[in-house]
């Protein structure tokens, strides 16, 4: 959930509310205070953006010089020229939930044999739930890797492993 929602649902103080239907509260008159009534426009956003990145934030950076950016990672620069198999191979597979794509939304339906994938108590981060950062060798993902013949160098983070078809 983002984490906009998250405070949205934090000032209904409930989790089970109708966010387009429902108040999240009342403003100091009494009168109902939804969701619409508090959320930034576009135009709201792209300003706080425009105000916010300048090109001089990124002046001298190594990380985000359009060079760098278009070269890529050390690592994926020698997968990409070492092995001839990989150097043609995509980066991001295809989801599934992205064919037949609609901007009309569909119907909702009831959901039947579903079961939780994870139950977590209190103070549990979205890193809990899905990491980010350097793959360790130690780690059930590093060990996950390492059984599956993924040499150490070629782990790379937890992020591209989610989005890249490198085994």
């Amino acid at each position: 959930m983002s984490p906009p929602l998250v405070v949205a649902f934090a000032l209904a103080g409930r989790v089970d509310i109708d966010l387009s239907t429902e108040p999240l509260g009342q403003d100091q008159a009494g009168a109902p205070v939804f969701l619409k009534d508090i959320w930034p426009t576009l135009q709201e956003v792209r300003d706080q953006m425009q105000a916010a990145l300048k090109p001089e934030c990124f002046a001298g950076s190594t990380s985000t010089s359009p060079s760098r950016i278009r070269s890529g990672t050390r690592s994926r620069r020698r997968r990409a020229t070492s092995t001839p198999s990989r150097r043609n191979r995509p980066t991001f597979r295809s989801r599934r939930f992205f064919t037949n794509f609609s901007l009309t939304p569909g119907s909702i339906k009831s959901i039947t044999g579903a079961r939780a994938l994870g139950i977590f108590g209190d103070s549990v981060t979205t890193d809990h739930i899905s990491p980010a950062g350097a793959i360790k060798k130690s780690s059930p993902a590093g060990k996950f890797l390492l059984d599956n013949g993924v040499t150490f160098e070629d782990f790379n983070s937890y992020g591209s492993r989610r989005g890249t078809t490198a085994s």
